[in-house]
């Protein structure tokens, strides 16, 4: 039972462990370019991954239990013995002063003011200085780090949830699940968060005529009926309306109106259509209640004359046109380019319009609820890190042995050599006295 306790709580355990997990990792990113989010979504929750971060997780803790004793036991200032000098320090110095009490007392205050935290015996002549006396916590920090990020991809995968909807500009969301065109994992719809909003604008910015953007956002204002904040959705900085949930936009498209107008009786079917027809000459078409019309179109956002014709110039939606096929059936009733101010006759009684167009956005919704362990985790060990590397523990033990000598030795966790010369410094400053330096 103690080999098993000692394999799990090894280093080699943990470096083997955080390879395997980097790699599943590399492999997991490449996946997701090539498969569809389910199969890297099933990919990712497989049983091997699971056994690594479970194995990842116990490896850890008992690493943090371990460690913290170490790091509790080395926070501790205590009175050295004579092989706690010779037995624990790089650095060893002597010096042929015998010096009274009360400049042992003159030195321990010159090290207080150096910022070293002091114990001593009282009359022993004996007593330790520590610079950066808890700084061994940092150890426990980073360990409880590395047990937060394999506990937050854990957590991720029983709850994540990502979904998708496309709104037109003036369109309200209000959370629920008919809303969506798609939710990856389906049975996970119930988990999504509620959330509530107005699209008030869509745009896109476009690297002159081509098809680069330079900004595609979303002006929002939340909640959708009394708004009392208002937010931009940009492609690349996604809205945090929770700790853990994003709403990012990642598409557009145009929403023209068409109106269907009967001569004297007047509009008897009005309403906005998303079709995908962006890019520019892209078509898709929709079919109308009134008369089961079938319309055929694209969209041309920027429309001039040319030689007698419309002709699209630029990818910004300016004074938009239509190039429209309108069938019945079988029967092709209508085939040409129309503006916004024209009217299309599918009968003599019955008149067809496009009075206004709007972009339409495709927004998606990220709940990732391992987020909040993994930046936690994230900061615990850039703290820990710097606090170790630049707030280092430094450590004097002084005593004067039988013959009235001051022996010094000195620790330091990083910067060995270069401490020593700092120490030998220190010690000639505090006594103000010359110190020889010995080699333990």
């Amino acid at each position: 039972m103690r080999r098993i306790y000692n394999w799990l709580s090894s280093r080699r355990l943990n470096v083997i462990l955080t390879a395997s997990a980097a790699a599943y990792s590399v492999l997991l990113v490449i996946w997701a370019t090539m498969s569809p989010p389910n199969i890297v979504y099933g990919i990712g929750s497989s049983l091997p991954f699971k056994i690594v971060l479970a194995l990842y997780i116990i490896n850890n803790l008992l690493c943090l239990l371990q460690q913290a004793k170490v790091s509790i036991a080395a926070c501790r200032v205590v009175v050295p013995s004579m092989d706690d000098v010779i037995g624990r320090s790089h650095f060893r110095s002597s010096t042929a002063f015998r010096p009274s009490d009360r400049a042992l007392i003159s030195a321990r205050q010159v090290l207080v003011r150096r910022g070293f935290r002091v114990s001593a015996e009282a009359g022993s002549g004996r007593f330790s200085v520590v610079r950066g006396r808890l700084t061994p916590i940092a150890t426990i920090l980073f360990h409880a780090a590395l047990f937060l990020l394999p506990l937050g991809i854990i957590v991720g995968s029983m709850i994540n949830v990502k979904a998708q909807m496309v709104l037109a500009e003036g369109e309200s969301f209000r959370g629920t699940a008919a809303e969506y065109t798609l939710v990856t994992p389906k049975d996970r719809v119930d988990q999504l968060p509620p959330i509530d909003f107005r699209v008030e604008k869509v745009r896109p910015r476009f690297w002159s005529k081509t098809l680069l953007f330079t900004d595609l956002y979303a002006d929002i204002v939340t909640p959708a009926d009394n708004p009392t904040a208002s937010h931009t959705v940009r492609l690349n900085v996604p809205w945090k309306p929770a700790i853990d949930t994003y709403v990012s936009l990642v598409g557009l498209g145009y929403a023209p109106r068409y109106s269907l107008e009967v001569a004297g009786e007047g509009v008897v079917e009005d309403g906005f259509v998303k079709l995908t027809t962006f890019p520019p000459g892209a078509r898709d078409s929709f079919t109308t209640s009134a008369g089961n019309y079938t319309i055929d179109m694209a969209v041309l956002p920027d429309a001039r004359k040319a030689g007698g014709k419309l002709v699209n110039k630029t990818l910004d939606l300016r004074r938009p046109a239509y190039d429209v096929e309108v069938t019945a059936g079988e029967r092709k009733v209508f085939k040409g380019t129309v503006l916004t101010s024209e009217k299309i006759e599918l009968t003599p009684s019955l008149t067809l319009s496009f009075p206004e167009i709007r972009y339409w956005g495709q927004f998606r919704v990220v709940r990732a609820g391992g987020v909040p362990f993994i930046w936690l985790g994230f900061w615990l060990a850039t703290i820990a890190v710097i606090w170790r590397a630049f707030w280092y523990q430094k450590r004097l033990d002084i005593l004067v042995d039988d013959e009235g000598r001051i022996i010094a030795a000195g620790k330091a966790d990083y910067y060995k050599i270069l401490n020593e010369q700092r120490f030998l410094d220190l010690l000639e400053l505090a006594f103000d006295t010359p110190f020889e330096r010995r080699v333990p």
